[in-house]
């Protein structure tokens, strides 16, 4: 039996591999998905089942197609309330292909039918011929689920001098991904460490298709584009404003004419900033695309990969996990205890199930990585992994069982362990569905490091929105637009009484029938140290926190102007060490601005 990731307490499938009564002699839809480390699999989809429908889940059967045949691996399972939103707009009665991996739970033994499956497609071809993820010869080797026990859950040594609080954690220097790979997998390839770099590269540029090249070559082509007509738009700005200060000097200050000029000397002042502050972005983003500039089609872009010139980006880690058989786990240091659940990128991560050998601890910056090692120890198997980060991991990565580390069937079982024995939360809590496809940023006064939208862990924003966002004129917008922002810009009057934060005034409401002069002093109006002081995120009534959030942003241009440069992207919360919490009353706000 297969357990529900939505009501994990008492939805099980059943793990029948024959053809269910209702989708035989049906016309199914068809889908090509990637399946364990297999990345083309024919799988026809099942008609809508909707006899959990009172337990928050619609589901639809996936049966693996080989040579017409079909067998049921496994069922694709998503929240009720959220159902539409996966369907095709052009064809209601068909599922987004983007859409299924991350809600796909395969059966016990449909890796099997899967090797089955590919060993029939393959039969016949050579080695050059076979599908990608099975040319990487010298992988560590692949594992079925290894069994959860309880010595995978031994505490660290403490050490507080180190962020991570782990006893006996050292670094080797900075340098490039596949450096780094090549430093810690070397040994256990029996290569030099000359000789592994040159094999990861190699099969880095064996699995680069046309598709991600042409991407890549798309994305630097929009943004030399962009960068061009900023050039000539702030040129005509820039022009626009020297006409009109020459002429305004001419014109007595008491004309209607010149506060006309006046009003628009700082609209064309304003545009010239906002102009020059996304050039400045647009240069930051090709500089990490410079590569392209002289590689015109794919051949050359592989011998570039070859040659050991080419820095690797971030949406190469999933390559060479699946390919390498190993999990590399992200940290930054710009935040204590922040773990990368995923980094933004062009292309769609693999999401089938993943069982790796191996874990590869980095700390970047940019695309600058540290191995961490644990008692001289680079390659971590999971016991090995520092509990610590284990944690990390389900706590922040886990949250909503979605995401990459949602296919690993050990972490799955330890978050598992942990809720059951230590009950951190209610099974029963509805999981928060995030949209693949969505914008997503985060509002919070403790990520002042990152200023530009999209370079924050889990954020994600459409590349088209990424280089005409507004948001990077002003590297404090993550602060401004949270609820415990309180400068002077962001004063708002409420209720007769004045407020210096969205946190201050829903405080106070909560405040009022227990403790009323507490309540007061959060006022403005009383001139009290309290009113003043930075008050935390508290859960209290939402038409209250909406009132307090519609007053902020209404009664304060610049920032209204800030909100709604946001679109239409979903808006989180980040709290250090807690899961993030959806603003729904700022995003509710932003409609009724719009």
């Amino acid at each position: 039996m297969v357990k529900s990731r939505i009501s994990l307490q008492d939805v099980v499938y059943i793990e029948d591999p024959s053809i269910e009564l209702e989708d035989k002699s049906k016309e199914l839809v068809q889908y090509t998905i990637p399946l364990f480390e297999y990345p083309k699999n024919t799988i026809a989809l099942g008609k809508k089942c909707t006899r959990l429908e009172k337990k928050g889940i619609i589901y639809h059967n996936c049966y693996l197609i080989t040579n017409n045949n079909g067998i049921k691996v496994g069922v694709f399972e998503f929240p009720r309330h959220h159902y539409e939103s996966y369907l095709e707009h052009e064809n209601p009665n068909e599922i987004m292909c983007s859409k299924l991996l991350p809600h796909l739970l395969l059966f016990s033994d449909a890796r099997q039918h899967v090797q089955q499956s590919q060993h029939t497609l393959n039969a016949g071809k050579t080695l050059s011929t076979l599908e990608p993820y099975t040319t990487a010869r010298l992988a560590l080797p692949h594992v079925e689920t290894m069994p959860f026990s309880l010595d995978m859950v031994k505490p660290d040594i403490q050490d507080d001098s180190h962020y991570l609080g782990i006893a006996n954690i050292s670094y080797l220097p900075n340098t490039d991904l596949v450096s780094c790979l090549s430093m810690v997998l070397y040994k256990y390839l029996n290569q030099t460490e000359k000789e592994t770099t040159a094999y990861l590269n190699g099969i880095l540029a064996d699995h680069i298709s046309a598709s991600m090249f042409d991407t890549l070559k798309t994305m630097y082509a929009i943004l030399q584009e962009k960068q061009q007509s900023n050039k000539v738009r702030l040129k005509e700005v820039k022009q626009s404003l020297l006409e009109n200060k020459k002429a305004i000097k001419n014109i007595h200050e008491q004309d209607v004419e010149f506060q006309t000029m006046m009003e628009d000397i700082k609209t064309f002042t304003m545009q010239s900033q906002h102009i020059q502050a996304n050039q400045k972005y647009i240069k930051s983003l090709l500089k990490d695309k410079e590569y392209l500039q002289n590689i015109e089609d794919l051949q050359t872009f592989k011998e570039y990969i070859k040659s050991g010139e080419y820095v690797c980006e971030p949406w190469t880690i999933d390559i060479f996990e699946r390919l390498m058989n190993i999990k590399i786990i992200l940290l930054s240091k710009d935040i204590p205890q922040w773990l990368v659940c995923s980094r933004q990128s062009p292309f769609p991560h693999n999401m089938s199930l993943f069982n790796p050998m191996y874990y590869v601890v980095l700390e970047f910056v940019d695309n600058d990585y540290s191995i961490m090692q644990v008692n001289g120890v680079s390659l971590l198997t999971f016991q090995t992994l520092p509990l610590v980060i284990k944690d990390l991991v389900i706590n922040r990565c886990l949250e909503q069982s979605e995401g990459l580390y949602a296919n690993i069937p050990l972490f799955v079982k330890y978050k598992q362990f942990k809720l059951t024995k230590e009950q951190q939360q209610d099974l029963k809590e509805p999981v928060l569905d995030l949209e693949p496809d969505k914008d997503r940023l985060v509002i919070s006064d403790t990520l002042k490091k990152h200023g530009n939208p999209g370079t924050v862990p889990f954020e994600r924003m459409e590349f088209e929105h990424l280089i005409d966002s507004q948001l990077v004129r002003d590297k404090q917008w993550r602060e401004k637009l949270a609820d415990n922002y309180m400068k002077s810009d962001a004063r708002f009057k409420l209720g007769d009484r004045d407020w210096a934060s969205v946190n201050h005034y829903v405080t106070a409401q909560q405040l009022k029938q227990r403790d009323p002069k507490k309540s007061d002093k959060l006022s403005l109006n009383t001139g009290s140290s309290l009113s003043k002081k930075v008050i935390p995120y508290m859960l209290g009534d939402d038409n209250d926190r909406y009132g307090a959030v519609f007053a902020k942003f209404s009664q304060n241009p610049q920032l209204k102007d800030m909100l709604l440069q946001t679109g239409d992207a979903e808006l989180y919360m980040y709290i250090p060490g807690k899961p993030h919490i959806r603003l729904n009353s700022l995003e509710k706000v932003r409609d009724v601005i719009q």
